[in-house]
């Protein structure tokens, strides 16, 4: 009777120090601030005052603090994290798919939607990513340089066979491959790769991407890297790609993002390639390009954001690389392939153009993620300004043309009032910010597409102008073609494209301040390219 009663007094004890002891190590441990292990604010011992608001909102505020510091917290969540993965096949991260033979990948900006072909942009976006890619060639080779974009698959776009089969059976189109198709259905446009077919062929002799990790692995990074220089040997034949070397390098027991995602880094881990390439030239050590502060735009860019410059002395072209994350894989290969390389990684091509003018590179490499490609080719209305004004006179069939007095039957404003007729113009007087005029554009029947819309436009101030053109289509749902451009005080020569013309066609003169105008003339061409 007396051994129960001791056994029972330890089994007692024990039970009160295991459920005692994480409290007591939340209470007595250093209060930290941030989780290391789920890369998170941790919540703080709530403030103690004797005020109404505060004693309601303390009780669920400390039960959150408790939460957060539980003794022996992390090692939990970890545990809990791993037997989810390993037993269950479930991931403890909703920006993470657990996939079948230890693969794992990313549910995050859009990529997982895109693979189920529910994120697909219309046929005007394709036209107008088109123009937008022919704008950015034109421009570059006006200062010498040359365009390659380059989107990259998403992982599961490459090995979809790992994903789950609740996903893989209701696989779409993704806008990467209506993109890319797009681009090999009109033809004209011929500087990128797709990747995806590149990665497709090659894939049954090595893995391309990281098991763990939402990129791809050096493997797949040097066959890309082979591809843009077998891109540029059509121009610069003398071009040599480097060679991988003999020595096979590797990383053991590397966890990638997802890995870290799932908070798990160490516990679900792979065995990775690493860079393996002869050096066949020393490179510059690559330092942030603190000059670019002497152009305005970029003077208060934080110093993270800089684009940075390398490159080996002994080479002979030179290139500038917007990139995002996949791109830093491709920087052991580039900067010994260039005498200057300079690599942007926080600036799209929109916002880049005054480096790009400003180094002339021979090469313009544009790569992004499938996943954030859509981001990469926003619209650039100041880059469709400076190539339509450059190309306008040069456009040869006029199929609409409006100047002097024959404005003036052709004009009409919402609110204000519409003057003159001579050979100058009509003046417009728009009497509020929501005022507009309108022009009525007859052109031919058949005229071809696109058209490029050339406007003289005189203003007495600065400011910004929208322009929208409507047409009357077969359904009567034709949305409007609107784009936007800054005014100059005085005269404006002022250029757009329509993708769309139409007989009975309008264009809405939209200033985005109130006043008087000068529309001197209009002017309609057909673009061929």
């Amino acid at each position: 009777m007396k051994q129960i009663s001791i056994n029972t007094l330890l089994l007692s004890v024990i039970f009160v120090l295991s459920i005692s002891l994480p409290m007591s190590i939340s209470f007595f441990s250093e209060n930290a601030s941030v989780s290391q292990t789920e890369k998170r604010a941790l919540a703080q011992f709530p403030e103690i005052r004797l005020s109404p608001a505060l004693l309601r909102e303390f009780p669920a505020a400390f039960d959150s603090y408790i939460e957060d510091h539980f003794g022996f917290r992390d090692r939990i969540v970890r545990t809990h994290n791993y037997l989810l993965v390993s037993l269950f096949g479930v991931s403890p991260s909703a920006f993470v798919i657990v996939g079948s033979n230890d693969w794992y990948f990313l549910n995050a900006d859009g990529s997982i939607t895109d693979y189920l072909g529910s994120m697909k942009i219309g046929s005007r976006r394709l036209e107008n990513i088109y123009y937008l890619l022919q704008d950015r060639k034109f421009w570059l080779n006006s200062i010498g340089s040359q365009y390659l974009f380059l989107p990259v698959p998403n992982k599961e776009m490459i090995y979809d066979e790992y994903l789950p089969a609740q996903i893989r059976q209701h696989k779409g189109e993704s806008n990467y491959e209506r993109v890319l198709g797009y681009l090999e259905e009109k033809q004209h446009f011929q500087g990128y790769i797709d990747l995806k077919q590149v990665m497709l062929k090659a894939k049954d002799k090595g893995l391309l991407y990281l098991r763990t990790d939402s990129h791809w692995n050096h493997d797949g990074t040097f066959l890309a890297y082979r591809e843009i220089i077998a891109k540029m040997r059509s121009r610069y034949p003398d071009m040599v790609p480097l060679e991988k070397s003999p020595e096979r390098k590797m990383v053991y027991n590397f966890s990638g993002d997802l890995s870290i995602l799932m908070n798990l880094r160490g516990l679900i881990t792979e065995d990775a390639p690493d860079v393996a390439v002869d050096i066949t030239c020393e490179t510059r050590q690559l330092k942030r390009m603190e000059a670019i502060r002497t152009i305005p735009k970029y003077r208060d860019l934080e110093t993270h954001r800089l684009p940075v410059e390398g490159g080996c002395e002994t080479r002979k072209y030179t290139a500038v690389v917007l990139h995002d994350s996949f791109g830093r894989f491709l920087e052991p290969y580039l900067s010994q392939q260039f005498a200057r390389v300079v690599y942007i990684n926080f600036l799209n091509f929109e916002d880049a153009k005054e480096i790009i003018e400003r180094e002339r590179p021979d090469i313009v490499i544009d790569q992004r993620v499938a996943r954030n490609l859509l981001k990469a080719v926003r619209p650039d209305n100041e880059l469709q300004q400076l190539v339509l004004a450059e190309r306008f006179d040069g456009l040869a069939e006029t199929t609409f043309q409006l100047s002097g007095g024959q404005l003036l039957a052709s004009v009409a404003v919402s609110a204000g009032s519409v003057a003159g007729g001579s050979e100058n113009g009509v003046e417009l007087e728009l009497d509020s910010e929501e005022s507009f005029a309108t022009v009525s554009l007859n052109t031919a029947d058949d005229a071809p597409d696109p058209g490029v819309v050339g406007i003289v436009l005189g203003s007495s101030r600065k400011g910004n102008i929208i322009f929208c053109y409507r047409g009357d289509s077969a359904d009567g749902h034709e949305p409007p073609q609107c784009t936007g451009r800054k005014l100059d005080q005085g005269q404006n020569k002022l250029f757009f494209r329509v993708l769309k013309q139409f007989k009975n066609g309008t264009l809405e003169i939209r200033p985005a301040l109130p006043g008087r105008y000068r529309l001197d003339s209009i002017a309609v061409r057909t673009e061929t390219l």
